[in-house]
């Protein structure tokens, strides 16, 4: 592949962590739980009762979101600003750029039980928000729906960065400014983007890990490897080992890695057949990518406090940039060129290489 997706628009963000400093013994004292409790304080979130703090309306948690339902939101919030500001609404706008969405996350990422943090000892203050926020739930209760309970931070999550988008006057003069469709990989993005999201993918987390992941492009670049051309070469299967695995990373879930390794393949995937590379190519990109999902899932252990798992300990970027820049150096060469091979032939062998082996052919 010649260049995964980057994007130059100039943002600047206010970055906001929560700290993670001596962790309310409550969260594990079993005695707390249903007590002190208001019931007309609760909502009821697919039949978790909830104690929901959010603006987001019932009844848009009700169903999962696609892109054309979170477009409506977002031209809904579109037309309600304009109104309130005294502008004119100009018609269905499309779901803003990767970027000023992955802002507006990284904003309000702290409302949400998401640890960012790189260090395995980090104390969690994610899973007290969600006793918090499900009060009537055990820990055992809360480990057995943390599906459901990540789903309602998802709708949520949506919900309120777009409404935010949408209100700001700021971003949306930005928005209107730049001349994104005159960059050569737009379709490419927008089809990766939006076919993600079909697939069941939340658009705000989407967003966020793609544009965090597009640092794979700068990193590949600035490595051992970065004298190559970057196409189908050592520098190629570096970028698309981290690509993976920075999806899997960035893609924020409570405490399930298959979702992120799923999500990774998913977006490796359109990414594939949104472009119009050859065979060898695409199988090359394929394979390494595989290996990128495994490099994230060997090094990503659960983060748990006695026997309850409250979240994962996940690798840091230099870690991950450190280990596959080894795999890719022991990796095999095919000699397309010495060896006079169609794409066709350069395809089959890279089939025939073991799965775990970085692959390159230029």
């Amino acid at each position: 592949m010649k260049k995964l997706m980057t994007i130059g628009l100039a943002m600047c963000m206010s970055i906001v962590f929560k700290s993670c400093e001596n962790p309310k013994e409550k969260v594990f004292k079993e005695s707390e739980v249903l007590t002190n409790i208001d019931p007309t304080e609760l909502d009821d979130f697919k039949g978790l009762p909830v104690r929901h703090r959010f603006s987001t309306p019932l009844e848009f948690l009700k169903e999962k979101q696609d892109y054309a339902s979170i477009k409506a939101l977002y031209n809904t919030k579109l037309e309600t600003a304009a109104l309130r500001n005294g502008r004119v609404h100009n018609g269905a706008q499309e779901l803003p750029s990767i970027e000023i969405i992955a802002g507006v996350v990284e904003n309000v990422l702290s409302e949400f039980p998401y640890d960012d943090s790189e260090n395995s000892d980090a104390d969690d203050l994610g899973f007290e928000m969600i006793v918090d926020d499900f009060p009537t739930l055990n820990h055992e209760e809360i480990v057995e729906n943390m599906d459901l309970i990540d789903e309602y931070y998802t709708q949520n999550l949506d919900y309120l960065v777009f409404t935010q988008i949408a209100e700001d006057e700021n971003l949306q003069e930005l928005i209107e400014g730049a001349n994104v469709e005159a960059r050569t990989d737009y379709y490419k993005i927008i089809c990766v983007f939006i076919s993600t999201i079909n697939e069941g993918y939340s658009a705000s987390k989407t967003a966020y890990a793609l544009y965090n992941s597009n640092n794979a492009d700068t990193d590949a670049q600035n490595s051992v490897f970065g004298d190559q051309a970057g196409s189908n070469d050592q520098q190629d299967a570096y970028r698309h080992l981290l690509f993976s695995s920075y999806l899997a990373r960035y893609y924020y879930t409570k405490s399930s890695k298959s979702k992120r390794l799923k999500f990774s393949k998913v977006v490796g995937d359109f990414n594939e057949s949104c472009s119009d590379y050859y065979k060898d190519s695409k199988e090359m990109d394929v394979h390494n990518n595989w290996i990128g999902r495994k490099l994230f899932n060997d090094n990503c252990s659960y983060k748990k406090r006695w026997w309850i798992t409250i979240g994962l300990n996940k690798p840091s970027i230099g870690s991950l940039k450190a280990k596959a820049m080894t795999l890719v150096l022991n990796g095999t060469f095919i000699d397309q060129d010495g060896e006079n091979l169609t794409p066709e032939q350069t395809q089959e062998e890279i089939l025939n290489t073991a799965q775990n082996t970085v692959v390159y052919f230029e």
